[in-house]
Protein backbone atom coordinates (compact mmCIF):
# COMPACT_ATOMS: atom_id res chain seq x y z
CA UNK A 1 0.00 0.00 0.00
CA UNK A 2 1.42 3.30 -0.66
CA UNK A 3 0.15 6.71 0.80
CA UNK A 4 1.80 9.81 1.28
CA UNK A 5 4.40 9.81 4.51
CA UNK A 6 2.12 12.07 6.52
CA UNK A 7 -0.55 9.81 6.70
CA UNK A 8 1.59 6.84 7.27
CA UNK A 9 1.35 7.62 10.84
CA UNK A 10 -2.50 8.03 10.88
CA UNK A 11 -2.90 5.21 8.76
CA UNK A 12 -0.83 3.13 11.14
CA UNK A 13 -2.57 4.48 14.16
CA UNK A 14 -6.31 3.75 12.68
CA UNK A 15 -5.29 0.61 11.73
CA UNK A 16 -4.01 -0.60 15.55
CA UNK A 17 -7.73 0.94 16.45
CA UNK A 18 -9.53 -1.17 13.90
CA UNK A 19 -7.71 -4.26 15.31
CA UNK A 20 -7.61 -3.40 19.03
CA UNK A 21 -11.56 -3.82 18.79
CA UNK A 22 -11.40 -6.67 16.29
CA UNK A 23 -12.97 -5.54 13.23
CA UNK A 24 -10.24 -6.04 10.60
CA UNK A 25 -11.69 -8.90 9.46
CA UNK A 26 -14.85 -7.19 8.68
CA UNK A 27 -13.00 -5.73 5.38
CA UNK A 28 -13.06 -8.03 2.27
CA UNK A 29 -10.54 -6.09 -0.05
CA UNK A 30 -8.35 -3.63 -0.25
CA UNK A 31 -9.31 -1.83 -3.83
CA UNK A 32 -6.16 0.87 -3.84
CA UNK A 33 -4.59 4.34 -2.35
CA UNK A 34 -2.30 6.06 -4.44
CA UNK A 35 -4.03 6.74 -7.92
CA UNK A 36 -2.55 9.78 -10.01
CA UNK A 37 -5.42 10.79 -11.04
CA UNK A 38 -8.52 13.17 -10.91
CA UNK A 39 -11.85 12.75 -9.10
CA UNK A 40 -14.19 10.41 -11.36
CA UNK A 41 -11.41 9.99 -13.50
CA UNK A 42 -12.31 13.64 -14.91
CA UNK A 43 -9.85 16.23 -16.19
CA UNK A 44 -12.82 18.66 -15.99
CA UNK A 45 -12.58 17.54 -12.00
CA UNK A 46 -9.83 18.59 -9.84
CA UNK A 47 -7.01 16.12 -8.44
CA UNK A 48 -8.58 12.86 -6.35
CA UNK A 49 -6.99 13.12 -2.84
CA UNK A 50 -6.11 9.59 -4.31
CA UNK A 51 -3.35 11.39 -6.37
CA UNK A 52 -1.75 12.95 -3.41
CA UNK A 53 -1.51 9.53 -1.62
CA UNK A 54 -4.29 10.17 1.34
CA UNK A 55 -7.25 8.06 0.41
CA UNK A 56 -7.81 3.98 1.10
CA UNK A 57 -10.78 2.08 -1.27
CA UNK A 58 -12.21 -0.96 0.57
CA UNK A 59 -14.59 -3.56 -1.06
CA UNK A 60 -15.35 -1.35 -3.96
CA UNK A 61 -17.76 -4.51 -5.38
CA UNK A 62 -20.13 -3.58 -3.22
CA UNK A 63 -19.76 0.48 -2.80
CA UNK A 64 -18.45 1.26 -6.06
CA UNK A 65 -19.04 5.30 -6.98
CA UNK A 66 -22.27 6.56 -6.77
CA UNK A 67 -23.90 3.84 -5.25
CA UNK A 68 -26.66 5.37 -2.59
CA UNK A 69 -25.84 5.11 1.06
CA UNK A 70 -28.55 2.87 1.82
CA UNK A 71 -27.33 0.40 -0.84
CA UNK A 72 -23.48 0.32 0.68
CA UNK A 73 -22.11 -3.18 2.18
CA UNK A 74 -19.20 -1.98 3.79
CA UNK A 75 -18.86 -2.25 7.34
CA UNK A 76 -19.88 0.59 9.37
CA UNK A 77 -18.40 -0.01 12.75
CA UNK A 78 -14.66 0.00 10.44
CA UNK A 79 -16.30 3.32 8.92
CA UNK A 80 -16.66 4.14 12.53
CA UNK A 81 -13.52 3.78 13.72
CA UNK A 82 -11.62 5.38 11.09
CA UNK A 83 -13.90 8.53 11.30
CA UNK A 84 -13.20 8.48 15.04
CA UNK A 85 -9.31 8.87 13.97
CA UNK A 86 -10.18 11.50 11.35
CA UNK A 87 -10.78 9.81 8.29
CA UNK A 88 -13.92 11.51 6.30
CA UNK A 89 -15.81 8.69 4.43
CA UNK A 90 -17.17 9.25 0.59
CA UNK A 91 -20.21 7.18 1.55
CA UNK A 92 -21.79 9.96 2.88
CA UNK A 93 -21.41 12.07 0.23
CA UNK A 94 -23.87 14.10 -2.00
CA UNK A 95 -26.00 12.41 -4.54
CA UNK A 96 -24.34 11.48 -7.63
CA UNK A 97 -20.75 11.94 -5.79
CA UNK A 98 -21.54 9.11 -3.37
CA UNK A 99 -18.82 7.17 -2.61
CA UNK A 100 -18.88 4.06 -0.29
CA UNK A 101 -15.68 2.57 -0.74
CA UNK A 102 -13.87 5.59 -0.12
CA UNK A 103 -12.17 6.93 2.82
CA UNK A 104 -9.22 9.75 2.77
CA UNK A 105 -7.29 11.81 5.62
CA UNK A 106 -8.95 14.86 6.83
CA UNK A 107 -6.04 16.09 9.46
CA UNK A 108 -7.74 19.04 11.20
CA UNK A 109 -5.92 22.60 11.40
CA UNK A 110 -4.52 23.01 14.39
CA UNK A 111 -7.55 24.95 16.84
CA UNK A 112 -10.31 23.75 15.39
CA UNK A 113 -12.32 21.68 17.89
CA UNK A 114 -13.32 18.20 16.67
CA UNK A 115 -16.22 16.87 18.27
CA UNK A 116 -15.74 14.18 20.79
CA UNK A 117 -16.69 11.24 19.28
CA UNK A 118 -14.48 11.77 16.64
CA UNK A 119 -11.18 12.28 18.65
CA UNK A 120 -10.00 8.57 19.49
CA UNK A 121 -6.71 9.51 18.18
CA UNK A 122 -6.81 12.15 21.15
CA UNK A 123 -8.19 10.47 23.67
CA UNK A 124 -5.35 7.62 22.68
CA UNK A 125 -7.65 5.20 21.18
CA UNK A 126 -6.22 5.21 17.63
CA UNK A 127 -2.37 5.10 18.66
CA UNK A 128 -0.34 2.33 18.13
CA UNK A 129 -0.37 -0.85 21.16
CA UNK A 130 1.83 0.46 23.86
CA UNK A 131 4.82 -1.63 23.85
CA UNK A 132 5.49 -3.88 26.91
CA UNK A 133 7.71 -2.31 29.57
CA UNK A 134 11.48 -4.11 28.85
CA UNK A 135 11.75 -6.54 31.67
CA UNK A 136 15.10 -6.09 34.06
CA UNK A 137 18.36 -6.71 32.24
CA UNK A 138 20.03 -9.98 32.37
CA UNK A 139 23.68 -10.68 32.62
CA UNK A 140 24.66 -12.81 30.36
CA UNK A 141 28.30 -14.09 29.77
CA UNK A 142 29.13 -15.02 26.83
CA UNK A 143 31.66 -18.08 26.51
CA UNK A 144 34.71 -16.99 25.06
CA UNK A 145 34.99 -17.75 21.35
CA UNK A 146 36.50 -21.49 20.25
CA UNK A 147 39.41 -21.23 18.83
CA UNK A 148 39.90 -22.11 14.85
CA UNK A 149 40.07 -25.16 13.97
CA UNK A 150 42.14 -25.58 10.83
CA UNK A 151 42.83 -29.69 9.84
CA UNK A 152 45.60 -30.89 7.51
CA UNK A 153 46.58 -34.76 6.93
CA UNK A 154 49.25 -35.96 8.66
CA UNK A 155 51.11 -37.92 6.24
CA UNK A 156 49.90 -41.30 8.32
CA UNK A 157 45.93 -40.98 6.98
CA UNK A 158 45.12 -38.78 9.99
CA UNK A 159 44.57 -35.20 10.40
CA UNK A 160 46.08 -33.07 12.80
CA UNK A 161 45.47 -29.55 14.26
CA UNK A 162 47.69 -26.47 13.31
CA UNK A 163 45.66 -24.00 14.08
CA UNK A 164 47.64 -20.85 14.91
CA UNK A 165 50.78 -22.38 13.61
CA UNK A 166 52.87 -22.36 10.86
CA UNK A 167 53.95 -25.95 9.66
CA UNK A 168 55.14 -27.64 6.14
CA UNK A 169 53.55 -30.47 5.41
CA UNK A 170 55.21 -34.45 3.45
CA UNK A 171 55.18 -32.65 -0.19
CA UNK A 172 56.42 -29.11 0.69
CA UNK A 173 53.05 -27.63 0.88
CA UNK A 174 52.96 -24.84 3.89
CA UNK A 175 50.40 -23.97 5.99
CA UNK A 176 50.11 -20.92 7.85
CA UNK A 177 47.35 -20.86 10.49
CA UNK A 178 48.92 -18.62 12.73
CA UNK A 179 46.15 -15.39 11.99
CA UNK A 180 42.66 -17.46 12.50
CA UNK A 181 41.29 -15.00 10.03
CA UNK A 182 43.79 -15.86 7.05
CA UNK A 183 45.01 -19.15 6.31
CA UNK A 184 47.70 -19.39 3.79
CA UNK A 185 48.30 -22.52 1.54
CA UNK A 186 51.22 -22.26 -0.58
CA UNK A 187 52.60 -25.19 -2.39
CA UNK A 188 56.01 -26.24 -3.79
Amino acid sequence: MTVHRLVAVPLIATWAEVNRRGLAGRLRTFNGAAAFRHMGHSRARPLSVHAFGAALDFDAAWNAYGVPLAQQQIDRDVIRVFQECGWEWGGLWSDPYEDGMHLQWTDPLPGVPQPAWRDAMARGEGSAPKPKPAPAPVSVVKPAPRAPIVLVPDGAGGWRDVAGQRTTLPGGTVVNATDPARIWIAER
